[in-house]
C-alpha cells in the first residue's frame, strides 16, 4: 500500500508540476506576443504611410506637370494664370518635348520630403538624402517606383525597408502622344493656326480643347481629358505657343476659343 500511495503521489507532484508549466508558459506567451509582433506591426505602418505619401505626390506631380507644359521648373516658357508654361513652338522653331517620367521623378523626389516630415514616427530613421524616384508612363496608369533606406530600430535590433511603389490611373501617356502629334503637326504649318486638325485630334481620342489667344502672338493650348478614370480627376495638359504674326502684336486679348463638352 505504502508503494501504491508513493506512486500515486509523485503521479500527483508531476501533474501539478505540468499544469504550473503549462500555466506559466502561457502567460508568458500571453504577455510577450505584443512584443514580438510589434516590430512587424511598426512595419506594416511605416510602409502604408509612405506608400500613401508617395501616391498623393505622385497625384500632385502628374496635375502639376501637366499644367506646366511638362516640365517640373519650365526654363523657356510664358508667365500665365499663376505659373510658368513651357513653349513647344516658338516662332517657327520647334522645342524639344520633356520627358514625363524625368520630370515627374524630379517633382516626387523634391516634394516626398515635405510630405513625410509631417508626421515623425518613434524608432524610425528615414534617410531622406537617398531618395531616388524611377517613373513610368502607361496610356492609361503612372507608376512611381521609391528608393527611401528606412531603419526600424526595436529592442536592440533592426530592420531596413527601402523600396516603395505607387499607382495612379490616368491618361496621361495618351494626351502626350495627342499633344506631340499636334506639335508635328503644328510646325509644319507654323503661320497657322490649325484649329480643324486639333479639333480631330482631340475627338478622337474624347479630349476637350481650350485656346488662349494673348498678345505678341502668344496662345495657350489646353487639353482636358472627358474621359476620367475611376477614383482619379479630370486632368488638363497645356502648352504655349509663340506665333511670328508680326500684325498681331498690338491685339489685345481676345476671347478664348474651344470645343464642346
Amino acid at each position: 500500500m505504502d508503494i501504491k500511495e508513493g506512486k500515486k503521489g509523485q503521479l500527483t507532484i508531476f501533474i501539478i508540476l505540468g499544469l504550473v508549466i503549462l500555466v506559466v508558459g502561457s502567460i508568458f506567451y500571453l504577455y510577450f506576443k505584443p512584443n514580438l509582433e510589434q516590430p512587424k506591426q511598426i512595419s506594416s505602418n511605416v510602409e502604408y504611410f509612405i506608400n500613401d505619401c508617395l501616391k498623393k505626390t505622385l497625384e500632385s506631380g502628374i496635375k502639376e506637370i501637366s499644367l506646366n507644359g511638362g516640365e517640373y521648373l519650365p526654363q523657356d516658357s510664358t508667365y500665365f494664370s499663376e505659373r510658368e508654361i513651357k513653349y513647344y513652338l516658338k516662332n517657327g522653331v520647334t522645342k524639344d518635348f520633356p520627358n514625363l517620367e524625368t520630370e515627374i521623378s524630379k517633382y516626387v523626389a523634391a516634394q516626398m520630403s515635405s510630405c513625410l516630415t509631417l508626421s515623425t514616427i518613434p524608432n524610425v530613421e528615414m534617410r531622406l538624402s537617398e531618395i531616388k524616384v524611377d517613373t513610368k508612363i502607361s496610356s492609361t496608369r503612372v507608376i512611381a517606383d521609391l528608393y527611401l533606406p528606412v531603419i526600424i530600430s526595436q529592442d536592440q535590433t533592426s530592420k531596413e525597408i527601402s523600396n516603395f511603389q505607387a499607382v495612379v490611373s490616368s491618361r496621361l501617356g495618351e494626351i502626350s502622344g495627342v499633344v506631340q502629334e499636334f506639335i508635328t503637326l503644328q510646325a509644319a504649318n507654323p503661320d497657322y493656326m490649325l484649329v480643324s486638325k486639333l479639333m480631330q485630334l482631340t475627338q478622337n481620342h474624347r479630349l476637350k480643347f481650350k485656346i488662349t489667344d494673348r498678345n505678341e502672338g502668344i496662345t495657350i493650348y489646353s487639353f482636358t481629358d472627358k474621359k476620367v478614370l475611376l477614383g482619379t480627376k479630370k486632368l488638363i495638359f497645356q502648352f504655349a505657343v509663340k506665333y511670328n504674326w508680326q500684325e498681331r502684336l498690338e491685339e489685345k486679348v481676345i476671347t478664348p476659343i474651344e470645343n464642346g463638352e
